[in-house]
């Protein structure tokens, strides 16, 4: 039981900074003119090793061209 309740906190504090890090992305989308239901459309097609911003942001943009 307490070893549930160590895993799950560091659990949330992942999604907190996953969350930070998706709303930063959406920004500077948004920034460039991107509306975000398109932006949702490319993001859930994201492959799981882009992980920096600027790869997720580089990601996108190649994908919103198409």
């Amino acid at each position: 039981m307490e070893l549930k309740s160590k895993i799950s906190g560091d659990r949330n504090i992942n999604i907190l900074a996953d969350d930070a890090e998706s709303e930063d992305l959406f920004d500077s989308l948004t920034q460039l003119g991107y509306k975000r239901p398109e932006i949702s459309a490319v993001v859930t097609k994201m492959p799981e090793n882009v992980k920096t911003l600027e790869d997720k942001v580089r990601w996108c943009l190649r994908n919103l061209a198409k």
